[in-house]
């Protein structure tokens, strides 16, 4: 059986699309009271795409600088580890975040941002107005709430990672965002779906890290270091 597990995850609340190389891209969920950015290579590290601390996150999205997200990680480690040259290691780990992006270890292939229907055009004296770029790259009415994100890459293990982020903007349910993350032993290890690995994954242990902080509004109010998620 090629497919590890599935794991579900919620986020509850507590510009721009942009493209930083060709391999490094982040797309908003804006559609409801909770907003944030998301990165095709799996997590949201610190001072992502833009040089600051604090950001994303925000709730009420609304308003300015609501920002409480200072960094996130994902580490994936297994055991009895045999890489393409044959060579064996006990363990092995690969990870993304806190600091850093591992290029060397994930390697994007999907990321879209997907609508339930067709987005609603909002012009002011004839000129798009927004506050984040959300460019819809399909449509799909089938879709459990009313945006997703997709995202799918491979690793250096051996293991493609698939997650789905889910948004609703009915007004009783916008203030939290539902992860689904799938881990299917593919033996891809890099940005070819050629596979590579034939072994089965023993001893998985999937681990994700979240720092947020007060939102930096009161970041210096309450004290700068509260920026570190004091």
């Amino acid at each position: 059986m090629k497919k590890v597990f599935t794991t579900l995850l919620i986020v509850f609340s507590s510009i721009l699309m942009n493209q930083a190389t060709a391999q490094i891209q982040h797309k908003w969920l804006g559609l409801g009271s909770l907003q944030n950015f998301y990165a095709n290579f799996g997590t949201e590290i610190e001072n992502s795409f833009v040089s600051r601390q604090q950001f994303g996150l925000m709730w009420p999205g609304i308003n300015e600088y609501q920002d409480a997200q200072v960094s996130k990680a994902m580490w994936i480690g297994i055991t009895n580890f045999t890489d393409e040259k044959e060579s064996n290691y006990p363990y092995k780990v690969i990870h993304s975040g806190p600091l850093v992006r591992q290029a060397s270890s994930f390697f994007p292939l999907e990321f879209k941002l997907i609508s339930k229907t067709e987005p609603t055009s909002v012009l002011v004296d004839g000129n798009a107005s927004f506050r984040l770029e959300q460019t819809v790259d399909e449509v799909d009415p089938t879709i459990p709430g009313d945006r997703m994100i997709y995202a799918k890459f491979n690793t250096a293990i051996g293991i493609t990672v698939e997650r789905k982020i889910h948004q609703f903007s009915q007004s009783f349910h916008d203030n939290y965002h539902i992860f689904e993350i799938t881990l299917t032993n593919t033996g891809f290890i890099n940005g070819e779906n050629v596979q590579v690995l034939t072994a089965p994954v023993t001893g998985l242990v999937f681990y994700e890290q979240n720092d947020w902080a007060p939102v930096l509004q009161t970041r210096y109010t309450i004290g700068n270091a509260t920026g570190w998620g004091y």
